[in-house]
């Protein structure tokens, strides 16, 4: 694809303005990319003028989102049109832009519509600029959840409304065809996937893999569906090495690349026919912060794109922009104010690295041109029975594109080429067909896997004898709709085509004889023609993928067939604004079918005697009607969905009478009765515990809550389930289902409420010298802002997903009934879950992780962890939790080598006033040879803290102090490299020999306005070695 108008050549970029002048430095014509949150307001009509770029020669791309957290980066499903038109009044009114991204990251669970991430994480909860928020949040180590074994962002699906491909696929076409009413040249480019994240679930992509996500995307939108493809790539690091290193994530399946390169993952993923189309990569960081030192990180990026350009056949990256320019909250990704950054940047651009518009991308990379051999005027023959093509390619080009097909042998004269096109070489050749006419058509020099196709005719041509066309398969009678009977065995594949694939990508293979239903094509591939499935295995299940009609020599393996009654809908039984009733459990859905759908397409069971109104249908899905509906509005939250009218056996799901229920039995609950929920309850969306716990439970019914009966009960696992709705809170109101009893048979109902229990006496906090352990009955609460994994070992190297089998939300309490196991170097407690939810597995759980988080407190103590800044005013931070850990492994603390720095430091001036954090007792005011220098050690209730290379010290041991009283004066003290601030905490209970002292992040628990500042370069300070005379604190 050539370049458009105002797109230069050069693959320099950087995220936001003010760094033009680097490139004019050094004459190039770079890229700057924008970031709008335009809303989605009907009345908003304001745009911006990006010319004063555009016409000095710099490309413009921008990239479009509805908000910051939690509105999302993308609307809502029931706001795409709205956020769309929106879109379109923003590009109709904006000048000096063609490139337009729509949506930004909307894999990770952040940019979710109502996810709010100050709900869920205790640092935001009081943070109130969202900018701030964006980069806290930005900077999460579960952004990139898949390169941190010790993750737990594992169960996101009822946290906002998931971006599922089918949904960003929706919003995009909306946004794209308002874009191009406003501006019929606009590119419309597709929004960057976040690597590493696995936070998007759905039925097809279990497991949230970032490249099966981004390609199920594009191969729904299809080569014409979009105009260009955006890509983030990152390192972890600061190191250059992660640029070009092929460093692969351990024991995951798909392979995939954790440092810089896995944006060439990316580039692999994009479907064949989609490899013509133009990919920017709009942010290009290290994840940490920029390196303070000029190591050659951005010289090394450019070189690397550069080299990927000019490999042979590959598809163009022509951007490539460096995040970020302009100043953000926190500072870290601000390279502006970088000395050492601007002088790498400046040098890369020296090398004046440009995309090349003339190259065309090839199929198989590998494949030689072999196009010298062959010229225009040379005879050649076909090898095989081979399409004659109206023009040159195949990808995508429907099946009239063929003009016939000639027999293996035949000769033909070459009249044109060679054409390069999908990947491919491709010669214009004349042929006599039997009627003595000639043809014209375009054949292909060879296939992807290098075989060739024809052959040049070394002796006499024999061009006057003509031919009989071989016959070309009539392709009307299959349609999506129709079914079919496979001939013989044939592949099922997730995408099309069986060349240069992954090894997943086989589903397996269809037996004869397997029934099927076509749901999508046709589509040309590979010189045959497919069609989207869904097959019925023999042993009952059903698979959706891609089967081939035909193989080699026009063999079909597709047969279609008649169902009677099956491709026609019915005679409607309801009209719109009817009144029907549940006959039997229905599920209500979001959408329309019951195959290939997404975890969430469930809303709700519906119960037998409830009513409904019809909004919209029918439609035929799956050999069943569907309805829309609406639940009745007495009953809170009002419900929208389909329902089919009956089941796939006959059976009536709805009619427009009432049904006949069992008579009244006084012993019995009956719809209307009002019942008491006497214990917490998780209240659900269909009865069962087997549902996914992350998107099944609606919430949790609190304990003595009065509910009203909605519908009969069910019984599954042996428990009977009512469909219950909320009764008493006004503010909160909602339905589902509850467990009559939990699996070991405590009722969790009854006809009165409990009488109300006296709140335990509070017992008194273990001091630090009292309690070194958690014990068996100890309550613990997971501290941490996400999901705590159950497991059903201890530990967690090397283990399998079905290791997990339960998870703790966050702030919820957990009761210690055996252990600790030591394993991976944490230490686990068996434990079982109090509140919330109930009737969840026990397991293990991790006291903290690898990276030094800490994750279980006493549950007594959780609300009281709360660390004030330790120094007025604001310092920038010179060393962060768990950096340098080459350096720190020298170390020891009870004979362990440390992970890394084990607390912050900040870059005080020397005579800074030192503040104690929370209310404690001074343990010690001592000085560490070699390492700390003066330090004080804080007992607070719930631990430790750690003040170290002081001047002067204000306190003395024994002294109980408040929090913010001073404890002395910051310094230079010990072995320290420049005056700083070594600050540290540890949290009852603690375990010196875990690699880190005992110490966790103290960031967890801190505000964050004291992370402002940019932080600044400091060599690592050693702790000091320990010994019996010297003792680390």
């Amino acid at each position: 694809m050539p370049p458009v108008p105002n797109e230069p050549l050069n693959i320099y970029g950087l995220h936001d303005a003010g760094g033009e002048h680097l490139f004019e430095e050094a004459d190039v014509h770079g890229w700057v990319v924008f970031n709008e949150f335009i809303g989605m307001d009907d009345a908003d009509r304001s745009g911006v003028d990006y010319s004063a770029w555009s016409e000095r020669g710099y490309g413009v791309i921008v990239k479009l989102q509805l908000g910051f957290n939690p509105d999302g980066t993308l609307p809502a499903v029931d706001n795409h049109l709205k956020f769309a038109r929106r879109c379109g009044r923003f590009v109709k009114v904006s000048r000096g832009c063609s490139h337009w991204v729509i949506g930004n990251e909307f894999n990770n669970w952040v940019a979710r519509p109502g996810a709010d991430a100050r709900a869920r994480i205790s640092l935001l909860k009081d943070v109130k600029d969202p900018a701030q928020v964006q980069a806290v949040l930005r900077a999460l180590p579960e952004r990139f959840d898949a390169l941190h074994p010790d993750g737990t962002a594992t169960n996101l699906a009822t946290v906002g409304e998931a971006m599922h491909p089918d949904r960003y696929v929706a919003c995009f076409r909306q946004c794209r065809e308002a874009i191009h009413q406003a501006d019929p040249d606009a590119l419309v480019i597709t929004g960057a996937v976040t690597p590493w994240n696995t936070h998007t679930r759905y039925a097809g992509n279990e497991s949230g893999d970032w490249i099966t996500y981004f390609s199920d995307i594009l191969n729904r939108l299809g080569p014409q569906g979009c105009d260009g493809i955006a890509l983030h790539a990152f390192t972890v690091t600061d190191d250059p090495a992660d640029v070009t290193a092929d460093a692969w994530i351990p024991e995951r399946s798909p392979r995939r690349r954790s440092g810089f390169r896995a944006y060439r993952d990316f580039m692999r993923g994009i479907p064949y026919h989609m490899r013509q189309l133009p990919v920017y990569i709009v942010e290009a960081d290290q994840f940490q912060s920029w390196s303070p030192r000029q190591n050659g990180w951005v010289q090394a990026v450019y070189r690397e794109i550069n080299g990927w350009n000019e490999g042979p056949g590959h598809q163009q990256i022509r951007c490539a922009a460096l995040f970020r320019w302009a100043a953000s909250p926190g500072g870290r990704w601000q390279l502006s104010t970088s000395a050492a950054v601007l002088a790498d940047t400046a040098a890369a651009l020296n090398q004046q690295y440009a995309w090349d518009p003339q190259k065309a991308p090839l199929l198989n990379p590998e494949q030689p041109d072999a196009s010298a051999s062959l010229s225009p005027g040379n005879v050649i023959r076909t090898i095989g029975d081979i399409n004659l093509r109206a023009v040159p390619g195949f990808v995508g080009s429907p099946p009239d594109a063929i003009v016939t097909k000639l027999p293996s042998g035949q000769q033909c004269l070459i009249v044109d080429g060679p054409e390069q096109v999908d990947r491919l070489i491709w010669w214009r050749v004349t042929v006599t067909v039997s009627d003595r006419t000639q043809v014209d058509g375009w054949l292909a020099q060879a296939g992807v896997d290098a075989q060739p196709f024809i052959a040049r005719v070394s002796g006499a041509p024999d061009l006057a004898a003509p031919f009989d066309p071989v016959p070309i398969p009539d392709t009307d009678a299959m349609a999506p709709g129709t079914y079919f009977l496979v001939q013989r065995p044939t592949e099922l594949r997730r995408t099309p085509g069986t060349r240069a694939k992954e090894a997943d990508d086989l589903l397996g293979t269809v037996p004869t004889g397997t029934p099927g239903l076509v749901q999508e094509g046709p589509l040309y591939v590979e010189d045959s023609i497919w069609w989207r499935v869904r097959a019925a295995w023999p042993e009952g299940s059903d698979s959706t993928g891609w089967l081939r009609e035909e193989t080699d020599r026009n063999k079909r393996n597709l047969q279609v067939i008649a169902v009677p009654g099956t491709p026609a809908i019915p005679e409607p039984r309801f009209a719109v604004g009817d009144t029907v009733w549940v006959w039997r459990n229905a599920l209500l859905r979001r959408l329309p079918g019951t195959s290939n759908q997404a975890i969430d397409d469930i809303v709700m069971q519906l119960a037998p005697g409830m009513s409904l109104t019809v909004e919209s249908g029918p439609r035929m899905e799956d050999r069943l009607v569907w309805w829309q509906v609406v639940t009745h509005p007495a009953v809170e939250p009002v419900l929208r969905g389909w329902v089919s009218d009956m089941t796939s056996t006959g059976y009536d799901l709805l009619q427009d009478t009432a049904p006949n229920l069992p008579g009244r039995d006084r012993q019995a609950l009956q719809p209307g009765d009002s019942i008491w929920v006497i214990a917490a309850s998780p209240m659900r969306r269909t009865p069962g515990l087997d549902g996914d716990a992350g998107y099944d439970v609606l919430g949790e019914v609190s304990r003595n809550t009065l509910c009203t009966v909605l519908g009969h009960p069910q019984g599954v696992g042996g428990i009977a389930w009512w469909l219950l709705a909320v009764a008493t809170d006004e503010q909160d109101r909602m339905w589902g289902w509850v467990a009559q009893s939990a699996p070991d048979g405590t009722p969790q109902m009854g006809t009165n409420p409990l009488p109300e229990v006296s709140p335990p006496v509070p017992r008194r906090a273990p001091s630090a010298r009292e309690r070194r352990t958690f014990a068996n009955g100890d309550r613990v609460m997971n501290i941490q802002s996400d999901v705590l994994r159950m497991r059903r070992t201890p530990g967690q190297v090397g283990k399998p997903d079905s290791d997990i089998i339960g998870r703790a939300p966050s702030r919820s309490t957990l009761l210690v009934n055996g252990g600790p196991e030591i394993r991976d170097n944490l230490r686990w407690w068996w434990t079982d879950m109090v509140i919330p939810p109930s009737n969840q597995p026990s397991g293990w759980v991790a006291e903290g992780s690898q990276s030094g988080l800490r994750l279980l407190a006493y549950d007594f103590l959780a609300d009281h962890i709360d660390i004030a800044t330790p120094f007025p005013g604001r310092f920038p931070m010179s060393q962060g939790w768990g950096t340098n850990p080459q350096f720190y492994s020298r170390f020891t603390y009870g004979g362990v080598p440390m992970r890394g720095h084990n607390g912050l430091d900040f870059a005080l001036p020397v005579g800074t006033p030192l503040l104690a954090t929370d209310a404690g007792k001074i343990t010690r005011t001592d000085f560490g040879v070699g390492g700390f220098g003066k330090f004080v050690l804080m007992e607070h209730d719930w631990g430790e803290s750690v003040y170290a290379h002081m001047s002067e010290f204000s306190v003395s041991v024994g002294q109980t102090v408040g929090r913010g009283a001073t404890l002395g004066l910051s310094g230079n003290t010990g072995a320290s490299t420049g005056p700083h601030l070594h600050f540290g905490i540890r949290i009852l209970p603690y375990r010196r020999p875990d690699g880190w002292g005992g110490f966790c992040n103290p960031a967890q628990f801190m505000s964050q306005d004291i992370f402002r500042n940019r932080p600044v370069a400091m060599e690592p300070s050693p702790p000091g070695v320990e010994s019996d005379s010297n003792i680390l604190p």
